[in-house]
């Protein structure tokens, strides 16, 4: 099969830069479920702050993920990411 252009520049570098490979350990996010849990509120609150923008989130597998420091900084809002 053959690769597509774009496929080719990520595997070598978009103009000869190389990009750092990002992989945030698993321990670090959480679900939806448990970060309702940690807030004490319910899983579709939880999903309302993120689609509000309210909760920055990222999709793992068609999931929503978020980092637990940011869950913490809604817990105490003095507390910054």
């Amino acid at each position: 099969m053959k690769e597509s252009i774009a496929v080719r520049l990520l595997r070598r570098g978009v103009g000869n830069r190389q990009y750092p490979r990002v992989t945030p350990r698993t321990a670090d996010l959480v679900t939806t479920g448990q970060a309702a849990i940690l807030l004490r509120s319910s899983r579709a609150h939880v999903v309302d702050l993120c689609l509000r923008g309210l909760l920055p989130y990222v999709r793992v597998g068609g999931q929503r993920r978020i980092r637990r420091s940011d869950v913490a900084a809604l817990i105490q809002p003095g507390l910054s990411r």
